[in-house]
């Protein structure tokens, strides 16, 4: 109890004394990690473009060429989905395999965790212009099911406002489409005029809108609503990923050869050169980038929230639940955090949720990890609520005493 009452007192002083101005998400940046499509099925190679510009090959043993990259649920390994349809867990050094979880089928063309901690991919069977959306179980490997068929989708990511997924209609010769899917509802957010395809794209944590990178070159903001402005045209883009480091976050793209740094705004940050003929990129990733990540382990609502801040072991952290979304967040430190504070992020990072919340609040072990647990299943007529969280890191050296920041996350309750 002592332990849990000096967190909060220093949570308590770093949110007084937090100023006015936002500079940035977390302190860290991990590396670049992009797929690439090749000539050959052969090729099983993935780019490292290091903080410093540095390139390395990561080569991967799956049986096909690699097409698609996304950094495992402990925040450390990669999964890497192939040509072949096989999805393994690989070291993110050497790109050895670890475990398969899916041997073939489809081939994956994106991957992405739910909400629940199941993994899901689209699948595409080479012959039709059609893909199923799969969900795959990420304990066991195995499928779960499919649903939804998409006309050649090339995006899925999850929506930290809806608690579903976003999926992307390229079929070409008609106006380039996003979806929001949630649960069995899929709902038409926006629509391209004049006609164009969204080849990649990332949800920005700070208010839920969304970037596309589009054909012929541009990329584009989707708000929540739907509507869209642009944010830099002349820029063919087939990979996008966001860096939460600097400012609110800054943009990651594949241009001609080149990995360019772009603000939120579409501003030219710097320029990484990558090795020559190498192909197109057709996905990216930011590593170490899940910080928090939920499971639900137990029906009805009962979930796992597990931190994992690598540059952190040994601090003191502290997690809050909202009722209210990502917005708006609040100021700590010199950075945001996208939490809605509401009634029950004050009950959540005081105590006051106990015994239903528990491990929200304390110390990280020695590899920079913790676990907390909700358990709601004695609470009822909480089906299709949505619980947003976020957890921080505290270091008294730090700017404002924040040492890390992590994304939000939603459940959505049973």
């Amino acid at each position: 109890m002592r332990r849990f009452a000096i967190v909060v007192t220093m949570l308590t002083l770093t949110l007084a004394t937090a100023g006015a101005s936002i500079a940035d998400a977390q302190p860290y940046r991990g590396d670049l990690l992009v797929v690439f499509t090749t000539p050959t099925t052969t090729e099983r190679r993935m780019l490292r473009i290091a903080q410093n510009g540095n390139v390395t090959t990561v080569v991967n043993s799956l049986n096909g060429a690699l097409t698609a990259v996304l950094t495992d649920f402990d925040n450390q390994n990669l999964i890497l989905g192939g040509a072949d349809g096989s999805i393994v867990v690989a070291d993110p050094q050497t790109g050895a395999t670890i475990r398969t979880l899916v041997a073939g089928g489809d081939m994956v063309s994106e991957l992405c965790h739910d909400t629940n901690g199941d993994l899901l991919y689209l699948g595409w069977d080479g012959v039709r212009y059609t893909s199923k959306l799969y969900r795959v179980d990420r304990a066991s490997g195995r499928v779960l099911g499919a649903s939804w068929v998409f006309d050649f989708p090339q995006i899925l990511i999850p929506d930290l406002v809806s608690g579903g997924v976003f999926v992307s209609d390229v079929l070409p010769f008609r106006p380039g489409r996003l979806f929001r899917v949630v649960g069995g509802t899929r709902t038409l957010l926006y629509q391209s005029t004049p006609p164009s395809l969204a080849t990649a794209g990332v949800q920005d944590h700070t208010d839920g809108s969304v970037f596309l990178a589009v054909v012929p070159g541009a990329i584009i903001r989707v708000d929540v609503t739907g509507s869209a402005t642009v944010v830099r045209n002349g820029l063919f883009l087939p990979a996008l990923a966001m860096d939460r480091d600097v400012g609110l976050g800054e943009l990651m793209c594949y241009v001609a050869g080149s990995f360019y740094r772009l603000t939120r705004s579409g501003q030219t940050v710097s320029v990484l050169p990558t090795p020559p003929n190498f192909g197109t990129p057709a996905n990216a990733v930011v590593e170490r980038a899940r910080n928090i990540v939920t499971e639900r382990i137990g029906s009805p609502n009962l979930w796992q929230l597990r931190f994992h801040f690598p540059d952190d072991p040994g601090r003191a952290f502290v997690a809050g639940l909202s009722l209210s979304g990502i917005t708006p967040g609040f100021g700590a430190g010199g950075r945001l955090v996208s939490l809605a504070v509401d009634d029950l992020f004050r009950l959540s990072t005081s105590a006051g949720l106990r015994p239903w919340l528990r491990g929200n609040v304390g110390f990280l072990d020695a590899t920079g990890r913790a676990i907390a647990t909700l358990d709601l299943r004695s609470v009822s007529g909480l089906s299709g609520t949505r619980v947003w969280a976020a957890a921080l890191s505290l270091d008294a050296a730090a700017p404002g005493g924040i040492a890390t920041v992590t994304k939000p996350v939603v459940m959505v309750m049973e």
